[in-house]
């Protein structure tokens, strides 16, 4: 619920625009970070999680698709401020 005048935050992770960029994390994450994890804490269940979690990223919306539909549905002085290439926030007002 939000009252009218009020802002909406929205803290999403976004896939990197990069081939060569989306690649590498892709890589570190299926990969590199699996095997440091589990030499860690010695957990296989690990591995899929960290699968799982690329998989969501890789199949997130674009960050156009959620500003157009800030917008359809009424928001206005609709913004992405990004923090690196991954993470996004979205401001907009009812």
């Amino acid at each position: 619920v939000l009252r009218p005048g009020g802002t909406i935050l929205a803290l999403e992770i976004s896939r990197p625009a990069s081939c060569l960029l989306r690649l590498a994390l892709r890589s570190y994450m299926q990969i590199v970070l699996p095997v440091l994890v589990r030499f860690r804490t010695n957990k296989p269940e690990i591995t899929r999680l960290l699968h799982y979690y690329w998989a969501t990223i890789d199949q997130c919306v674009s960050p156009g698709k959620i500003l157009a539909e800030l917008n359809a549905v009424g928001f206005r002085n609709v913004e992405r401020r990004t923090l690196g290439p991954m993470l996004s926030d979205y401001f907009a007002q009812k």
